[in-house]
């Protein structure tokens, strides 16, 4: 078929009210959407190929035309972000009402649950229902609330400290996981400022518990199993999961045929996009899904698959395409960036060529900054003045780097104290005023995790939607309960906002406003959280005291380092910024190799086909008409290998 009659074909099923929009398509965007969905499907996608569109479009073309109910067809992504995004092109397409039952368009959490955990979970569980419900309470790894001590393990979480003396945590069952990969039980490591975990037998040898263990020969490693295995089950019982769990249960439900064949039957197709980010787990549900009939199509991009600390590895898709003899199609035109970003992109993870389709404005179009190792926070204000030389609008562009540290540094913004509720606070109201959609995020995320430690403690509280507590519905309502008292606070004539005064103060000032502030903003949660609830929650109570050892320094000073620069480019990290477009990139390195695995640029070079080049790929596949790298003091050799792959000094 011409591109004519591709075009026919679609229109001939979806009418002709889009048809200059579908003409704009490329062939091999016509060609997927055409593709049969009997078969197996992998569509590879390079960065601004115009996948989402695609998706979109695909999924209203065989939505129209399914004659299949009650069966239907699910198309599952990752986020409630990339979910919304689809289902505006799906109806765009084909209208709201077509876009619905007996066919889902959401995440794949959402799917798991709804679908196959929270009606069937219970078979493998036996969970105590409540009132007949035998649905899970979702609780994240890193809750630590007062409910959880009457699950916590008799064993605790033993480490040294730097004097050598043995020190402890309690450990609670969230903090546990089942990898069906390694066949192993493994524990949250919880020194870490990573979501890491360590296998049991790592844990069990560790120093710290080597001596903890000594003379106590009960404590066998088959004694620390069945504990971890008897601290999930009582979990489980009481309607209690984490987003691993469910994962785990859903694989322990599908490796039974008959279920299995119930699923396949209810969704006999599924399209995943963004499938470079489906861990193990996600693979063997829909491994056995396939075995049974439903047929897959996955949409994708390997090479940008970043989330390694969640169990994701790309060689497992691989196999998973492989082993099932996925018939491949490919997306190889570009729309987002011009040709000389494309090039040094496919060279940092060696990738085919691809064919950059926008326009090459700069000459060169792809730099780099140095930088003193001390000085990373200087590189907003060099930043900022070449953007301005060039022509460049500052709020489309951005700054990224690997680590949430690095933004900080940055911003130049003190990282020390961030975990403690008076930092938690003081932040979200310092980042507020900055106006910026990131900063604005992070400020609702310290808040939430302020307030449900506070007012809502005796609840598990999801840190993916704000730290909402699990006795408030509605996560929306949640987080516009937030932004409401954080507007209170700007609007408000008291002191609360200034954060130019000394901590002893500043916390008086929080004790009398906040508390007034959080009760007259709490009517937004009233349809969300039942009344026995607020009833239980004394708003009258705002204890809050200044950090150790802060009551006579000034608030401001010590969340802010210098204020050098008059900031107004976005700064935030790599994985904030996937699937976004910008106008210029600045890509920063951590200042040294320390610490860090994949932040440090060298780390980005040296393999193609690790997750710090992947990481940069990401990264550097952002920007339209300008890719910038920022590097720590570099020598002659590293400024060789550098230049070697496309970038030019910006002094040049």
């Amino acid at each position: 078929m011409n591109h004519e009659e591709k075009v026919s074909a679609i229109v001939e099923r979806l009418g002709d009210k889009n048809l200059v929009r579908i003409k704009e398509k490329t062939d091999e965007q016509l060609d997927y959407v055409l593709s049969s969905i009997n078969k197996n499907i992998l569509l590879k996608a390079c960065p601004g190929s115009g996948k989402t569109e695609v998706v979109g479009l695909k999924g209203a073309y065989e939505i129209q035309k399914w004659n299949r109910k009650p069966s239907g067809i699910a198309i599952l992504t990752f986020t409630n972000n990339a979910t919304d995004v689809i289902k505006e092109r799906v109806t765009q397409f084909i209208g709201n009402d077509k876009a619905s039952y007996p066919h889902f368009i959401g995440t794949i959490d959402s799917w798991l649950h709804k679908y196959i955990a929270q009606p069937f979970g219970y078979l493998i569980t036996k969970q105590n229902p409540i009132n007949g419900d035998h649905s899970y309470r979702l609780v994240n790894d890193t809750e630590s609330g007062n409910w959880l001590y009457s699950f916590q393990l008799k064993t605790r979480y033993y480490f040294l400290k730097k004097d050598g003396t043995l020190n402890s945590l309690p450990i609670f069952p969230n903090m546990l996981r089942f990898n069906i990969l390694t066949n192993k039980w493994e524990i949250k490591n919880q020194l870490s400022e990573t979501n890491e975990y360590i296998q049991m037998e790592d844990f069990y040898n560790s120093e710290a518990f080597t001596v903890f263990r000594k003379d106590k020969s009960w404590l066998t490693i088959d004694f620390i199993k069945k504990s971890f295995i008897g601290a999930k089950k009582s979990f489980y019982e009481k309607g209690f999961a984490t987003y691993s769990d469910i994962e785990f249960i859903c694989c322990l439900l599908l490796s039974h045929k008959n279920n299995c064949e119930t699923i396949s039957k209810r969704f006999p197709v599924i399209l995943i996009d963004e499938c470079q980010d489906l861990s193990y787990e996600q693979l063997e549900i829909f491994n056995n899904l396939n075995n049974h009939g439903t047929l897959i199509h996955l949409i994708g991009d390997l090479k940008q698959s970043i989330y390694e600390f969640k169990k994701v590895d790309p060689e497992q898709v691989e196999n998973f395409i492989t082993n099932k003899i996925f018939i491949t199609k490919s997306l190889k035109d570009n729309f987002r960036s011009c040709q000389m970003i494309v090039d040094v992109c496919a060279k940092i993870v060696n990738g085919e060529k691809i064919n950059g389709r926008e326009k090459n404005i700069l000459e060169p179009a792809c730099i780099y900054f140095t930088y003193k190792k001390n000085g990373i926070s200087s590189l907003v204000n060099e930043f900022e003045k070449y953007l301005l030389y060039k022509g460049i609008p500052v709020n489309k562009s951005v700054i990224i780097t690997r680590s949430w540290k690095n933004v900080y540094r940055l911003r130049n913004i003190n990282n020390d104290e961030k975990d403690k509720p008076q930092y938690q606070i003081a932040m979200a109201i310092y980042l507020w005023q900055k106006k910026e959609r990131v900063s604005m995020e992070e400020a609702i995320r310290l808040l939430g995790k302020f307030i449900s430690k506070k007012y809502f403690n005796d609840y598990s509280a999801n840190s993916r939607q704000y730290y909402c507590p699990e006795c408030v519905k509605s996560a929306i309502n949640w987080r516009i309960f937030l932004a409401n008292i954080l507007n209170a606070i700007y609007k408000s004539e008291g002191s609360i906002k200034n954060q130019n005064q000394i901590w002893s103060n500043w916390s008086k000032t929080i004790k009398s406003e906040l508390m007034t502030i959080t009760k007259n903003c709490i009517a937004i949660l009233n349809e969300s959280v039942s009344l026995d609830v607020i009833k239980k929650i004394d708003l009258n109570e705002c204890k809050f005291q200044a950090p150790k050892g802060e009551a006579a320094n000034n608030v401001l000073n010590s969340l802010i380092i210098s204020e050098t620069t008059s900031i107004e480019v976005l700064i935030t990290t790599i994985h904030s910024v996937k699937g976004q477009t910008f106008d210029a990139v600045l890509v920063v390195s951590s200042p040294s190799k320390v610490g860090t695995s994949d932040g440090h640029w060298s780390d980005w070079l040296e393999n193609p086909k690790s997750e710090a080049a992947r990481l940069a790929y990401v990264a550097s596949s952002r920007p339209k008409y300008l890719l910038a790298w920022a590097i720590p003091e570099p020598n002659e050799e590293e400024i060789k290998k550098l230049e070697s792959i496309g970038f030019k000094s910006f002094n040049n």
